[in-house]
């Protein structure tokens, strides 16, 4: 390299030809690993449970020795236990009695990847981005299509039970979106989580977004609504319309009259409830022995809806019993003690006083405009949450 100007003209060129051949290189490797996949059924890296690799001949190398890749033929050993798994998930089985009755992993965590994954109904889905490759029956399927559909409603239900059904819950609460754990998506009832961009050197934007946006089976379309706009909107109609002076006197008497009620005892409701536990329970193990049983399936739908309504009814006689002795004013006043702390807009106050009203919160986007939909606690619901949250 020559010294002075040309010199450095020609460092810039070197510099230039090796960036170029590094990305001719990883197009060329990414090129070769679509062929692999599209051209020859072939997958590179580790082979998924209930599968093994089966070596294929697909060329020769430059050295004129043969060119082997291998596909994913279904291993005949494996393949029951992956399926068996399924089926204990379809039922409603927790991963700790799945780990313990078909042992496919040294540990609890890889069986929610595996149940996510199409491949086991024969459907790949394989990279990210414009790389991404999505080919169906591009391998013979381990479960049916209806049973890993019907896997996937089960872990929903659950991570919305576990997660945006509480809006308590340690990652809703420290979530930069107010409505964390009360937004949904209208168009599939799916939790709304947090996205955010932000160009150099400019403020971050946060949006919220259907957590099955990013789940291609899912295929929710449900795009982005602005922080602000919704969270704004729903403020709003609280303290114009709910909190509204006029609306105060009647929402006070809703109070003052479940205070005059009896108390109800719950005994009985959570011996039933307990009762219907242990059914679903014996319905699980009966389920696993005789896997997809058209009746025994129903009849734990059966048990199922009617566990979760027992438990609506001992919540709502916990709640009819925690109502306190308070007078019309005091209630009255209260009302609006809320409505002026939302107008203040502390943070956490303002989050604190949303998980006490709102029920749920239900999104969705059009071209021109964002419709949204309140449910409400009751009136005497709120009143025991408000009572209960440090405001």
């Amino acid at each position: 390299v020559p010294d002075g100007p040309d010199g450095r003209l020609f460092e810039a060129a070197i510099d230039w030809m090796n960036q170029r051949f590094v990305e001719d290189i990883r197009k060329d490797v990414q090129r070769g690993l679509h062929n692999l996949v599209l051209s020859h059924g072939c997958l590179p890296g580790p082979v998924a449970r209930g599968f093994k690799k089966e070596p294929v001949i697909i060329g020769k190398r430059r050295n004129g020795q043969d060119h082997v890749a291998h596909r994913w033929v279904i291993d005949p050993d494996t393949a029951p236990i992956v399926r068996r798994a399924f089926e204990l998930k379809a039922a409603g089985a927790t991963r700790k009695h799945i780990h313990a009755q078909t042992g496919l992993y040294k540990s609890m965590s890889g069986y929610n990847p595996m149940f996510r994954n199409s491949i086991y109904f024969g459907k790949l889905d394989w990279g990210k981005g414009d790389r991404r490759i999505i080919v169906d029956d591009f391998i013979e399927p381990i479960v049916p299509k209806e049973l890993w559909e019907s896997v996937q409603r089960v872990l929903d239900r659950n991570r919305q039970k576990s997660n945006g059904d509480d809006p308590n819950h340690p990652r809703r609460k420290s979530s930069p979106l107010l409505l964390s754990g009360l937004a949904y998506c209208a168009n599939c009832r799916t939790a709304l989580s947090a996205v955010s961009t932000q160009r150099p050197g400019e403020k971050r934007y946060f949006y919220y977004r259907c957590s099955a946006h990013t789940v291609p089976e899912r295929g929710c379309t449900h795009t982005r609504v602005p922080k602000e706009v919704l969270e704004e909107a729903v403020i709003k109609q609280l303290t114009e319309h709910i909190l509204a002076p006029e609306n105060a006197q009647r929402l006070a008497g809703e109070v003052l009259e479940a205070q005059q009620q009896p108390k109800i005892d719950t005994t009985a409701l959570e011996k039933e409830r307990i009762a219907v536990k242990s059914q679903i329970d014996n319905l699980v193990d009966a389920i696993a022995e005789s896997g997809q049983n058209p009746a025994l399936l129903s009849k734990l739908d059966q048990l199922t809806d009617q566990y979760e309504e027992l438990g609506q009814d001992v919540r709502a006689a916990q709640t009819q019993n925690g109502v306190g002795e308070l007078t019309m004013d005091e209630l009255v006043k209260s009302t609006s003690e809320l409505a002026a702390k939302l107008k203040a807009g502390d943070p956490e106050q303002v989050r604190l006083i949303l998980r006490g009203l709102i029920k749920r919160i239900e999104v969705r986007r059009t071209e021109d405009k964002i419709e949204g939909q309140i449910f409400f606690l009751t009136p005497i619901e709120a009143f025991i949450l408000s009572q209960q949250s440090p405001l």
